[in-house]
């Protein structure tokens, strides 16, 4: 540990990580913490057991593989009751000593030896005397004595190094040993596999069991540096990367670290001065640190790949084998014969678009071993890349404005302002924002997790000056008022920025400024109107404001205009003709789009919807299942499902979706409420229901069961069987409650509605069971009276027995307006 000014500062390895503490190792340990939990295991497992176990951890450069294995060593050592049973060889990173397997046995011999702070067997020392074969077999059993039965663990990085180096003949030797000699268990590192590992005639073909590290997340970046800021107290690093910006930032420049363990740790340093216009120091004592590294790298290709290496990161793009093999001016044989080999080697990646293959570094940072040479004066471009990635043009404005003519970093933000005008500006991030954006459109996470991306993508889309996203993250935040003085800002730099005004008309029709809004949108068609996404936001205005037939026109529009938005405007389109209630347009404009209803939010709900308000409920369950289960955040989708399994009587199956539509919007559509009820009441869970509703609801649920026993017409006996069955069926005072207050809206129900002959005599029924049940109640007094006026008023057109209630019930029985027409007939 370092100390400065009274702070004590963790002192990282970032080439070394074997050199660290044990504590610094597992306090900088992110991403794989269940294989390091399953390779602790397996050779636990293997000094227990006769049976061995090796391990070969495969990924390039700075992936973390050194830190890897060291956190293992440190687990294993401290675990007391293996002292007998293993002894533990961790080898150099780097054994230049090793050109043999009588080296290989040495140096696994000395380093065992070292690890138990024994001194080398005396015999080891004599054997510059002997052949080969009894160095080797000399060797051997001093490593054999000192082992005993003990299981020897042998650490071993850079294993293909140490494979070419020893040979064919050495690896034969040394596989020949360990199937005489079953003691061996190793864990070994690879930058790439190799052909002394894969083929299938080689000694250790099928030897190990291979395991491919992948490169850190977004999210294990974070974690890493959060990890490092906690190792350093910097605790204002820590709550930065907890924050939208900080994590969006992260992501930016996540494309130069490749995900890459050590560039991270590179550029921690850098991170730490973020907010500082000091800020170009440290980036450049990154690129000291950097460069002797990848030089070294370089070195040990050939002259051909140096050559397409140098190419590609003065290129800075993806390359065909053509253009490389002009550029290198080679052979295009020759320049895919070599790609072939730097790809097997991960200097470079390929993605393929059709028949063409195109390549580029597997590693941007390897760009600064040539720009370290070249660029004299000029920025190094790929710091210029970091600051564009890292900084908002506002804020390398600002830097700029602050930055004195000496100042060196002036070069740098200028030149990273110039990148933000170029052609390709930040195209990188766009995978990056359609994955945020995405995440919104599926909505799938709790709340906070949902916010959490969206202020990212605000963050994100922000630095790369994508306008429509960017406003879509403020809309989801409910931040939009935030955007509207950037977005006019921009617009007044270039008055005819379409994307800047399709992005100010989203923004004020957000906020309610629906005319302000509008004219931004008008004034956008007018400058391309031929542009398919404003004609679908026109569409989208239209429809809101009830002018369907010109909503659909502009819809049309923009799937001529725009072919490829014709699933998404299919949406809209049948959302309008739904409200229209022209179902089978609807059904038809989203029948071809089927296919994709997976990923395109509404198509299912939609189609759904067409059955369901044809009271083809079957259908509209199918589709309202596949809409839920597609997306699973949508709660019309879940609540309609539950609405369509009531209608169908399936109600033990309706309670779920409802349930999940409720806690996924708890303030949404009311009916699905009442339904969630319904269906408590028809599967008879009466304590549930009285505890999840509200009095009203619940009053009124019960209400809608006593009118499906009125709708039966029920004689008295039965009658009052099913009220007392009713009323019993919860004690709570609450379910009481409830129970009297749903006869009494029925009682209000049936003044309203109860005027042919057969509703009549049910009344008179209801009214005989009631006071036979409830006679001297006090409770059900009011009720008593209520059901006896309305008796008198109904069947025996006594309309004057309506004064004997107080105005206040009478108003249950009769509106206010015919108050006076029932009191004067």
């Amino acid at each position: 540990m370092e100390v400065h000014e009274g702070i004590t500062v963790a002192i990282i390895s970032t080439f070394n990580p074997s050199a660290m503490s044990s504590e610094l190792i597992e306090g900088t340990f992110v991403q794989r913490e269940a294989l390091a939990e399953r390779l602790v295991d397996i050779f636990e497992q293997s000094a227990r057991r006769k049976t061995k176990h090796s391990v070969l951890l495969v990924g390039p450069r700075g992936i973390g593989k050194s830190h890897l294995v060291s956190l293992v060593y440190h687990r294993l050592k401290v675990k007391t009751d293996l002292a007998d049973r293993f002894c533990i060889a961790y080898l150099r990173e780097d054994e230049w000593g090793i050109t043999s397997f009588l080296d290989l046995l040495l140096q696994t011999l000395r380093t065992a030896s070292e690890e138990v702070g024994a001194p080398s067997p005396p015999a080891v020392g004599e054997i510059s005397g002997l052949t080969r074969a009894q160095a080797e077999d000399c060797v051997w059993r001093a490593l054999q004595g000192m082992l005993g039965t003990k299981t020897l663990f042998l650490i071993i990085e850079n294993l293909n190094a140490v494979f070419e180096k020893i040979g064919e003949q050495g690896q034969r030797q040394w596989r020949a040993l360990m199937q005489t000699y079953p003691q061996w268990a190793i864990l070994a590192t690879t930058p790439a596999l190799f052909s002394d590992i894969s083929r299938q005639v080689s000694p250790f073909y099928g030897f190990f069991e291979v395991i491919h590290l992948q490169p850190l997340s977004v999210d294990d970046s974070i974690a890493l540096l959060k990890r490092l800021a906690h190792c350093n107290n910097d605790a204002d690093v820590a709550a930065f990367l907890d924050t939208a910006v900080g994590r969006a930032r992260v992501r930016a420049v996540q494309h130069i670290a490749g995900g890459n363990h050590r560039i991270f740790v590179l550029f921690y340093e850098f991170l730490t001065q973020a907010g500082s216009v000091h800020f170009l120091k440290p980036l450049l004592k990154t690129v000291d640190a950097l460069t002797p590294y990848y030089q070294a790298q370089m070195s040990k290709l050939s002259p051909q790949q140096q050559k397409i290496v140098n190419f590609l990161c003065e290129y800075r793009s993806p390359a065909t084998v053509t253009n490389i093999a002009t550029n290198c001016f080679t052979t295009h044989q020759t320049a895919a014969s070599q790609l072939k080999q730097l790809l097997t080697d991960r200097y470079v990646r390929v993605d393929r678009v059709g028949r063409e293959a195109f390549y580029e570094l597997a590693e941007p940072l390897l760009r600064i071993c040539v720009e370290a040479k070249s660029h004299r004066e000029r920025p190094l471009y790929l710091l210029v890349d970091f600051i564009r990635y890292w900084f908002s043009r506002d804020e390398l404005e600002h830097k700029l404005s602050d930055a004195s003519e000496q100042d060196p970093g002036k070069g740098y933000f200028l030149a990273a302002l110039k990148q933000y005008d170029s052609q390709d500006s930040h195209v990188h991030l766009s995978p990056e924002i359609a994955s945020l954006c995405a995440a919104l459109s599926q909505r799938k996470g709790t709340p906070e997790k949902l916010r959490g991306q969206a202020e990212e993508l605000a963050a994100l889309s922000h630095i790369e000056e994508d306008w429509a996203h960017y406003i879509r993250a403020l809309i989801f935040l409910k931040k939009a008022s935030q955007g509207i003085p950037i977005l006019e800002e921009r617009l007044e730099k270039d008055p005819q920025d379409i994307k800047v005004l399709r992005s100010l008309a989203s923004a004020h029709g957000s906020v309610g400024s629906t005319d302000l809004a509008e004219q931004f949108l008008d004034r956008a068609i007018r400058l391309s109107p031929n542009e398919g996404l404003l004609l679908w936001d026109k569409g989208d205005f239209l429809a809101r404001k009830n002018q369907h037939q010109k909503a659909l026109a502009a819809y049309e529009q923009a799937v001529f205009f725009e072919p490829d938005l014709a699933p998404l405007v299919a949406v809209a389109k049948a959302g309008v003709l739904v409200r229209m209630k022209n179902l089978r347009a609807a059904r038809e404009t989203l029948s071809s789009h089927l296919r994709e209803g997976d990923r395109i939010r509404g198509v299912f709900f939609l189609y759904g919807l067409t059955f369901g308000n044809e009271g083809r409920n079957k259908e509209a369950l199918e589709y309202f299942g596949k809409a839920a289960r597609a997306f699973e955040d949508d709660s019309n989708a879940w609540g309609n499902m539950g609405f369509a399994l009531c209608r169908l009587g399936r109600y033990d199956e309706a309670i779920e979706p409802l349930e999940r539509s409720l806690a996924l919007n708890p303030a949404g559509h009311k009916d699905y409420a009442h339904l969630h009820y319904e269906a408590l009441l028809e599967t008879k869970q009466y304590a549930k229901a009285a505890e999840v509703a509200s009095p009203e609801d619940l009053s009124h649920n019960i209400f809608h069961q006593l009118l499906k026993i009125a709708n039966l017409r029920p004689q008295q006996g039965k009658l009052q069987q099913e009220l007392l069955e009713l009323k019993n069926a919860h004690e709570a005072v609450a379910w009481q409650d409830a129970f009297l207050g749903g006869l009494i809206e029925l009682a209000s129900f049936a003044s309203r509605n109860f005027k042919v002959r057969g509703d009549l005599e049910d009344l008179q029924i209801w009214n005989s069971a009631l006071r036979e049940l409830f006679s001297g109640q006090e409770k059900f007094s009011i009720l008593l009276k209520l059901f006896d006026v309305l008796t008198r008023v109904k069947v025996f057109k006594d309309r004057k027995a309506l004064l004997e209630l107080p105005r206040e019930q009478r108003l249950l029985l009769i509106k206010e307006e015919t108050e006076e027409e029932f009191s004067n007939p």
